[in-house]
């Protein structure tokens, strides 16, 4: 798999531990192959811990809808 770029569009494959599962945006490149995913979800309300804090998944629970890597 590719490494993920800062503003990918990614989906969940699975829900969260809090149980969501939805779209988001990619917070920071991913460095380290499988070190996981750091990600905004769409609709976090500003200032909220969620767009604050981001969340967190796998390399292989998501699924990239839109790169922002350069060619």
């Amino acid at each position: 798999m590719k490494p993920l770029k800062k503003g990918d569009r990614i989906r969940l494959k699975v829900r969260t531990i809090g149980g969501w599962k939805g779209i988001g945006t990619v917070m920071e490149d991913e460095v380290v192959a499988g070190r996981g995913v750091r990600f905004i979800k769409d609709g976090a309300e500003p200032g909220s811990l969620d767009s604050i804090l981001g969340c967190d998944a796998c390399r292989h629970e998501v699924v990239v809808l839109r790169s922002n890597a350069k060619p």
